[in-house]
């Protein structure tokens, strides 16, 4: 590839150029005291289109070959510049031409000239090449589905910084992922192809996760490959012209000892139509306020009553089915805690584990799924 801007000349598909834009803009800061880190770098050779950009914590390439490389070169311009110019258009193909500095996009009708900056002043971003040797490997689909199943309870505050991501816990051939806020801790468990015997634990910056589930939302087929080396970890997916790379520096810190957390001494199992119950609590929670934020779920004899209570404005019932047989427990949960979990598993059946109604519930599915959930007081 080249390495420095040359007057390069492609013909490109719009919307392929539209997706891949949008994606790899992901990482681009809203502000930077560095115009640079707020630009993509485009790279045009050997019949395809490389797209990457970086925040110096998270890089990530993507290339497209559903383009006509007529000069090879390279160019780097303003993110959101570029992905207006391509949203707006709506060509088939867009032709993009660049010379020096400056961008020139025309479609039919329609030209716009954008100024760039350097191809030298970007910081690299790098392939996950055959240079880079992977430690383990998941399909694309399972990957994404252990992201979409731990990273929303992965905690938001600076001040809890070891947790503001998602544990990798890898096991010889089980990856476990794993993410809590304190007040909630969701596990997801696959398999995984080893290619490195040495086993590890890793947090992912929830940032780069956000970004690696849009790139599999898009290409989730094939397998990715996973490697962490030198303080960071690289996420490959796919070969040549069709290939995406995601690099990220590592949460610092200890992540909590999880397995502590997982209450092992729970034993009202009570199993639920996954849907039937995540309506429920959906319609419970309209009824609810900043000073009574929890529904209470009351459980009497096949039956589930969720109530809610929201002063000045009125109350909810909603009774759901279960297979509950014992005498009456009730225990108050953040509803929205609950349907944070509940809206992501794809199971039709979800079993909750109870101890009391002081004590952590756990929501179970398909042997794969825990998820862990600090009752509130309904006092």
């Amino acid at each position: 590839m080249p390495t420095t801007a040359t007057a390069m000349k492609i013909v490109c598909d719009r919307t392929a150029l539209a997706d891949a834009v949008s994606l790899v803009s992901g990482v681009v800061a809203s502000r930077s005291p560095s115009p640079v880190l707020q630009c993509l770098r485009l790279t045009a050779g050997n019949g395809q289109l490389r797209l990457s950009a970086t925040d110096l914590e998270i890089g990530i390439a993507q290339s497209i070959d559903e383009v006509d490389v007529q000069h090879e070169g390279e160019v780097l311009v303003p993110a959101d510049k570029l992905s207006q110019i391509v949203k707006a258009s709506d060509d088939p193909t867009l032709t993009l031409e660049a010379n020096g500095d400056r961008l020139r996009i025309r479609g039919q009708g329609s030209n716009w000239s954008l100024h760039g900056f350097p191809v030298s002043e970007a910081p690299e971003v790098e392939d996950f090449d055959e240079n880079i040797t992977a430690d383990y490997e998941v399909p694309g689909v399972i990957l994404r589905k252990q992201i979409q199943r731990t990273l929303f309870a992965a905690a938001n505050e600076q001040s809890r910084y070891a947790i503001n991501g998602v544990l990798f816990e890898r096991s010889g051939q089980t990856l476990r992922c794993v993410a809590t806020d304190g007040r909630r801790l969701a596990l997801s468990t696959c398999s995984c192809e080893k290619t490195t015997d040495e086993d590890g634990n890793t947090i992912v910056p929830s940032k780069a996760l956000q970004l690696l589930g849009k790139l599999l939302d898009s290409r989730s087929q094939g397998e990715v490959r996973v490697s962490v080396r030198d303080g960071k970890a690289r996420f490959g997916i796919g070969h040549g012209s069709r290939s995406a790379t995601i690099t990220s520096t590592l949460v610092e810190g200890s992540f909590p000892p999880w397995s502590d957390v997982v209450p092992k001494d729970n034993d009202i199992h009570i199993t639920m139509d996954t849907s039937s119950l995540a309506g429920a609590v959906r319609r419970a929670a309209l009824l609810t306020s900043q000073e009574s934020r929890g529904v209470k779920l009351t459980f009497s004899s096949g039956s589930l009553v969720i109530t809610s209570r929201a002063p000045d404005t009125g109350e909810a019932e909603i009774r759901v089915d279960c297979n509950y047989d014992g005498v009456e427990l009730g225990i108050g949960f953040n509803p929205g805690y609950l349907t944070d979990a509940l809206k992501i598993i794809d199971s039709p059946d979800i079993t909750l584990s109870l101890k009391g109604p002081q004590k952590p519930g756990v929501l179970k599915a398909d042997g794969e799924f825990v998820y862990v959930v600090m009752p509130v007081s309904l006092d």
